[in-house]
Order: C-alpha cells, then structure tokens, then sequence
C-alpha cells in the first residue's frame, strides 16, 4: 500500500483474509476507501472496515502490535470508518433528499456528520410538510422525528391546521364539535 502497488495489495489482503481476517479487512478497505486507484468502491470499504472493527477482538495481542505500525489498531479502524462515513455523506449530500440522509444517518450513527445529516434531514422533510400543509402531514412529521428542531414548530402548525380543517364551514355546530373533539388544541381559545 505504502508504495500504491494496489493490485498486487488486493491480492495480498485476499489471501491473507482466511488467516488473518480483522487486519485484511483493514487493508481491503483501506484500498477501496482510496480513489487513486481502480479499485475504489466504498460499498466494499464500507463492508470490509465493519468486518475489520467485528473481527479485531479474535486476533492475537501479537499481531496487534506487530501489525500497529501499519495503522491496523482499534483507533486505525474508527479512523478509517470515519472516512468512510465522510464518503457516504457526500453521496446522501448531491442526492440531497429525505430518504438519502436517513439512511446515511442509519447505517453511520458514528459520523462526524451526523448531526448535520439529521438536521439537514428534518429540514427537508419539514419544508415538504409545510408544502402538503394540513395536520395529517404535521402530525406524519411529529411522529416520525420527534427530535427534531422543527418539532414544536410542527406542533403550532399541526394545531393550527386542525383548527381551520374542522371548523371550515364557520358553523356553532362545527366549533363545538371541536372543542368537543380536540380539548388540548389551544385553538380552542378561538373556537
């Protein structure tokens, strides 16, 4: 790796995969993280650096250390799924939508870029329920990120919008079945 030979590297590490599985991985991943090379692909990188960090534990403190010099350690490989993670950001980022970043967010729970993800997220899918505007899709909203900054702004909407969307006939039979139906609505002031 250290001299970029990436193909004779990937025939190396595939060989050394039966025997020695957590540092192969390690280097597997390391060469399809990297996009100097035809071998970049980090579906694989992000594969093989999981197999590395769950199979770490069952090798021997002797290779640890003998292997250490060449990154393959515990922090080696959190380092390593870092960059990977920042890749997959870049992916979910151009697509830029809803189901994009949340599955960046399932699948990368370590990101350095998971807060921006998530809020990025929940911005996108606020702004398309303010679009649908109607409580069905505030409360669609509220129930699928409740964590979410946009939370209590879904909130105030969710009661605003079925405050209008029963009482549109403008009836005393309309607002009192409201009040009637919806007590904690603070619209109720109004009806």
């Amino acid at each position: 790796l250290l001299i970029k030979n990436y193909f004779k590297s990937q025939q190396k590490f595939k060989k050394a995969f039966k025997y020695n599985p957590s540092s192969a991985a390690f280097g597997l991943a390391t060469i399809y993280a990297r996009n100097d090379n035809p071998f970049y692909n980090i579906d694989s990188a992000y594969r093989y650096v999981l197999l590395s960090e769950t199979s770490f534990s069952l090798a021997s403190d002797k290779k640890k250390l003998k292997w250490a010099k060449y990154g393959w350690s515990k922090n080696g490989i959190d380092s390593l799924k870092v960059v990977v993670s920042s890749q997959f950001y870049s992916v979910a980022k151009k697509k830029h939508s809803v189901s994009a970043y949340t599955a960046f967010i399932l699948k990368h729970p370590w990101s350095i870029e998971l807060s921006v993800a998530t809020d990025t997220r929940d911005s996108i899918a606020f702004v398309q329920t303010v679009n649908m505007n109607n409580s069905a899709s505030y409360d669609a909203f509220m129930q699928k990120y409740p964590a979410s900054r946009y939370a209590a702004l879904a909130k105030n909407k969710f009661y605003d919008s079925q405050y209008t969307e029963h009482t549109k006939g403008d009836s005393l039979e309309l607002y009192l079945s409201f009040l009637d139906l919806f007590p904690e609505n603070p619209r109720g002031i109004d009806a």
